[in-house]
């Protein structure tokens, strides 16, 4: 675990958005929000921790404000933090309220440039409080996991913003005790074209190593030429040191092959993600198609329940009227089939009469009936009208015959009792 206390830090992400509301009174108010900062890792090797995200989210809670490209005096204020909390992708999200055009003229200008769809982006500074080293894939990933959140700042940024981040200089190395910076070295803070010639500084003292590291390997190789040119007994100790050399070489031939090898794998790996992403955005359409077919399949189910419970009801309240039907048309069948057993001489055991009977709609009963009727009132012309009685066992006489008549034009049930009595 490694502690960089103190040490400085800026950090750009990606494009902001804004929006308005009203307050009460009816004023517009502006918002603008956007994300400061992520757990991504950089080209340098280096990411936030979701830690310091955190603490860098509740630090903005406390009214954090605002400020234009890093510039602190109160002129340059924006606006301040009124939601800040990490969202669904582990960013650290804010939002600002802006501050009205009276309290600060700039607003105008920004607002008109947001509204213009400009490239700005948030930028967070603050200090690295400590630090760790991770092993990520066999990369060595340097992770920021205590921040001291001290401000944020809208800036401007080119179109990629990852690049933007990559570009960025960050003073990592801790300052040595007692050491003091001067005044304009403190004051630059936040001012881009200072960290831009903090980056070159950088370079140049990296340039003015290098050159100093070779000058010295020269001596070196010059000495030791000497000295074999001098002392020919030394060959040995020179062949071991140039044996060092060649292994040397060879391990950083090694290393830099296999940290081609490692960037292959990202490329792959990130191609793979990519893949499964577009996987996944297929498979969330056909679920959404299913659910639809799901809800559209439901809907329709729930209206033929509803038809068939009404279908139901109705055959309910009809059931009544199918029985007094269906006995009525029994009846009728029964005295259609007594007549004809009477006019064929067979009684009631006739299959063929039977048969043609169920046949016969109620209509036709009725007229099958009255044919019957005539036919054995020609056969039994002595029987009289007690042939057509309803078979109590009594004779009915033409009141009763009139009665039958009625109960078939008006279809009721002939008789209850089915005795017959055909001898008067």
């Amino acid at each position: 675990m490694k502690t960089d206390a103190g040490v400085d830090f800026r950090f750009h992400t990606g494009q902001v958005e804004i929006f308005t509301k009203q307050d009460e009174q009816g004023n517009e108010l502006r918002f603008l929000r956007g994300v400061a900062s992520d757990d991504k890792i950089d080209r340098h090797g280096e990411r936030f921790s979701k830690n310091a995200l955190a603490r860098m989210a509740e630090t903005a809670k406390a009214n954090l404000t605002l400020f234009g490209d890093h510039f602190h005096s109160w002129e340059n204020t924006l606006g301040r933090a009124v939601e800040a909390a990490i969202n669904p992708q582990g960013q650290f999200e804010v939002v600002f309220q802006l501050e009205g055009e009276e309290a600060q003229p700039k607003i105008r200008q920004l607002w008109a440039k947001l509204k213009g769809k400009t490239k700005l982006a948030l930028s967070v500074g603050g200090r690295i409080l400590k630090t760790f080293i991770e092993d990520t894939g066999g990369r060595q990933v340097r992770v920021l996991d205590d921040i001291e959140l001290l401000e944020v700042s809208i800036v401007g940024i080119p179109a990629n913003p990852r690049t933007w981040v990559e570009a960025i200089v960050k003073s990592l190395e801790k300052p040595e005790a007692g050491s003091q910076e001067p005044e304009e070295k403190q004051n630059r803070e936040g001012n881009m074209d200072e960290i831009q010639k903090l980056k070159v500084e950088h370079e140049t003292a990296l340039a003015a190593l290098k050159e100093e590291h070779e000058r010295a390997l020269k001596t070196a190789v010059d000495k030791a030429d000497e000295a074999i040119a001098r002392l020919g007994e030394r060959q040995k100790e020179i062949d071991a040191l140039n044996g060092r050399v060649a292994e040397l070489g060879k391990a950083t031939a090694d290393a830099t092959a296999e940290r081609d090898r490692q960037d292959e794998q990202i490329k792959k790996l990130q191609s793979d993600l990519r893949e499964r992403d577009a996987e996944m955005a297929k498979i969330r359409e056909k679920a959404d198609g299913l659910q639809a077919e799901f809800d559209r399949l439901s809907a329709s189910l729930k209206e033929s329940q509803a038809a068939y419970e009404d279908l139901r009801a109705k055959y309910e309240q009809a059931q009544p009227e199918v029985e007094a039907g269906k006995k009525y048309r029994e009846d009728l069948a029964f005295e259609a089939h007594r007549l004809a057993g009477l006019v064929d001489g067979n009684g009631f055991n006739s299959d063929n009469t039977k048969r043609k009977l169920a046949a016969l709609t109620v209509d036709d009963l009725k007229k099958e009936i009255e044919g019957l009727r005539k036919r054995v009132d020609e056969k039994f012309p002595a029987a009289g009208q007690s042939i057509h009685a309803p078979f109590d066992g009594q004779h009915a006489g033409d009141e009763r015959q009139a009665k039958v008549r009625d109960m078939l034009n008006e279809g009721a049930p002939l008789f209850q009792d089915r005795r017959v009595n055909i001898n008067g």
